[in-house]
């Protein structure tokens, strides 16, 4: 059975940003590889990450760690064709949140893939999973409902 990542109403769109896919970014088929995907999804999230004064050593008063990632292709990307990346959260629970990345390529006008990383609230000092502090998680809360 295929992966199949749903990107719906539901979801709160977060962030928006844009990639012009460069020459290091293509594998020997010529197009976008597979491990760029993963990658412009990290490089979107830092970005996201920064515009909301926070990181992924020190979010809300702790960490981030990525519990599991998915990516759906759905079309190739070429040497510079232009990408925009539209970020989605969902809350899942008191760890943590899922993410959620529509890449789309405009020079093609098509959707290149979607792509779901669930990240959790980590410990880095003491190696484990934590939870938000009271406070933080209301304000992280208010991201995902204003």
């Amino acid at each position: 059975m295929r992966i199949k990542i749903a990107i719906t109403s539901e979801q709160k769109k977060l962030f928006e940003t844009s990639y012009k896919i460069g020459v290091s970014d293509l594998n020997y088929g010529n197009h976008l590889g597979n491990d760029r995907v993963l990658l412009l999804a990290h490089q979107a999230r830092v970005e996201w990450l920064k515009e909301i004064e926070q990181s992924e050593l020190d979010f809300f008063g702790q960490g981030l760690i990525m519990a599991d990632s998915a990516c759906q292709y759905k079309s190739q990307g070429h040497l510079h064709d232009e990408v925009k990346i539209e970020v989605f959260g969902s809350l899942n629970g008191k760890l943590g949140f899922d993410l959620f990345y529509k890449m789309s390529n405009i020079t093609k006008n098509t959707t290149l893939a979607h792509v779901k990383s669930g990240m959790l609230f980590f410990d880095y000092q003491k190696s484990k999973i934590s939870t938000l502090s009271e406070e933080s998680a209301l304000k992280f809360e208010k991201l995902f409902h204003e």
